[in-house]
């Protein structure tokens, strides 16, 4: 049911994008970016999955310096391994650009730019996931990132600008680093909340075994 919105706001912006770009540049934004898509699958290394169950376990735990470590350490190594990817990627365009068609060569730069804030937000999926925060996983990411490429795509049409695959590909890549930022944001905010609100607990505790311990000895 989660999925429902997303699936259907994904296909209605395709047909938008198609009517508007035309079906060559439609073409060719749709290959570029599907490589971002298999590619990015894998440039996480599982961190995401793997989050679903540490986190739970640290927050159970109170390993909250575990927990830092965690949030911190799977963000670091998908973007790194992400750049890393990338650059291999963009000289593979370079070396392979002689046999390549011209009008794709920009649009697989762009998408070779767009693999570390993709990688990013699978980590930071997964994360959400791993608190309950299922619609914060998917809104910035499926939902808002569609609406806004759409409302962006729909401005640049009415206002006569030029879309092509290129324009797409450099809105889609800015809207999915703001995602990332957005979501990074609202985690972090919720985890800070979180172990605020239970290293209160704790202390209320500490502080009534302390009373409890004092009226004992008064008796």
């Amino acid at each position: 049911d989660r999925r429902r919105p997303e699936g259907q706001l994904g296909h209605g912006s395709q047909v938008l994008f198609a009517r508007w770009m035309g079906s060559f540049e439609f073409g060719i934004y749709v290959y570029v970016w599907t490589w971002v898509l298999l590619i990015g699958q894998a440039l996480d290394l599982g961190l995401a999955t793997a989050a679903q169950r540490f986190i739970p376990e640290y927050r159970e735990h109170g390993r909250f310096d575990h927990l830092r470590g965690y949030l911190f350490g799977s963000r670091f190594v998908a973007v790194g391994v992400a750049l890393m990817v990338a650059i291999f990627c963009a000289g593979l365009v370079r070396l392979l650009q002689p046999w390549l068609d011209d009008y794709t060569v920009i649009p697989l730069y762009l998408a070779c730019a767009a693999l570390p804030a993709y990688a990013l937000s699978n980590v930071q999926d997964g994360i959400s996931r791993s608190y309950d925060w299922v619609a914060l996983g998917i809104v910035p990411t499926y939902i808002v990132r569609q609406l806004l490429l759409t409302g962006f795509m729909a401005a640049a049409y009415f206002a006569g600008l030029p879309l092509d695959a290129v324009t797409a590909m450099v809105l889609a890549s800015r809207i999915e680093m703001a995602a990332c930022r957005f979501e990074r944001g609202r985690v972090a905010f919720a985890d800070g909340m979180e172990v605020e609100g239970v290293l209160a607990r704790r202390q209320s505790f500490e502080r009534e075994l302390e009373q409890d311990a004092r009226r004992s000895l008064r008796q």
